[in-house]
């Protein structure tokens, strides 16, 4: 069998080829990640709204609070902050999971594509493990770095002046900064397919990405950093595009705030209700809430194409190399695990 080789081209737009295959698919799970993604706003703000509104009571009878006071209103606020943060851990883990499914394996769930099952916990081992290697990755270079910089601090101590000596150390430090942008980059890329393989291969999967990247180190590398350029540049533009938005809206609206910030009202609750009369109208709320889902379509897109190259790495992979269910990996000796055992 012919080895298919790895197309910078398709590893770049390999999230919008999936979704031109299955157009209403990619439409459904965008509208589910919208719908979970104001649901989860919502909450937050309902979660915050008493202490708000007990803020918003004291500004309005001019109410000094005490620190016990504050303690009191922030209690259930904080006491909520962790189901929040789990709310969000598993609203991300299901987004990005039923993506991944789309994306390595043509799949949506019927109905909610949303759900905790064996593929969210290969998600969230994968995302864990790689964290830790990052993690220990970093804090290697990190002592290495700390090592070089003293050695790079004494020497211009040494030097006293000496210009020379003292260009020596930055030049030192500015390689060793080097080394660790290069050294993330490297083992960034190397592991990036192992949630595609274990979508793909519906098995947990990690160090195998090693293997999977190997012969297309370069190709992930160039995706990856054209991705990048990419979304710098949409995201310049929707910047452009939300501010213009916005300020044709609230533009038409500046004299009307003007008049209301320089009327004197009873209590602040006035006030509010004021400037809420002028911008909860349909002409300010339906740009906003257009700016509001570009934001989120464009969170989708930027996600589903980085995500997009390790997919596409995978079933490249899996393609090349046919993975029957109970085989375990060969590895070569060149994988940081050491090569497989032979038999015989």
């Amino acid at each position: 069998m012919q080895r298919k080789s790895f197309d910078i081209g398709t590893g770049i737009i390999f999230f919008f080829k999936q979704v031109g295959a299955r157009p209403m698919s990619a439409l459904w799970l965008t509208a589910w990640h919208v719908g979970l993604s104001i649901v989860l706003a919502v909450l937050a703000m309902w979660v915050m709204s008493p202490f708000w509104g007990e803020v918003f009571v004291w500004a309005e009878s001019n109410h000094d609070p005490e620190v016990e006071e504050v303690f009191r209103v922030l209690g259930p606020v904080v006491l909520a902050m962790p189901f929040l943060f789990l709310g969000g851990i598993l609203s991300w883990l299901m987004m990005n999971s039923a993506w991944m499914r789309f994306l390595a394996r043509d799949e949506i769930a019927a109905g909610i594509p949303y759900r905790i099952g064996s593929d969210e916990l290969r998600f969230l081992g994968v995302t864990l493990l790689a964290l830790v290697v990052m993690w220990a990755v970093q804090t290697v270079l990190g002592i290495v770095l700390a090592a070089l910089g003293l050695g790079a601090g004494g020497l211009m101590m040494i030097a006293d002046g000496d210009a020379a000596a003292v260009l020596s150390g930055g030049l030192f430090m500015l390689i060793a900064v080097l080394g660790s942008l290069v050294a993330s980059l490297y083992i960034t890329v190397k592991l990036s397919a192992a949630t595609g393989l274990s979508f793909v291969d519906r098995k947990f999967r990690f160090f195998e990405s090693w293997d999977a990247t190997k012969d297309n180190f370069w190709g992930i590398l160039v995706s990856y950093l054209a991705i990048g350029v990419l979304i710098y540049f949409m995201a310049i533009f929707l910047m452009i595009f939300f501010g213009l938005t916005m300020a044709g809206t609230l533009m038409p609206l500046v004299g009307e705030l003007e008049a209301i910030g320089d009327r004197d009202f009873a209590t602040a609750r006035e006030g509010l209700d004021a400037v809420k009369s002028v911008l909860m109208v349909p002409a300010v709320m339906i740009p906003l809430g257009i700016v509001i889902l570009v934001g989120t379509a464009f969170e989708v897109v930027m996600a589903g194409m980085f995500m997009g190259v390790g997919a596409y790495t995978a079933r490249l992979y899996r393609e090349n190399t046919p993975f029957e269910d109970g085989d375990s990996p060969t590895l070569d000796g060149a994988h940081p695990a050491g090569a497989s055992p032979s038999e015989g």
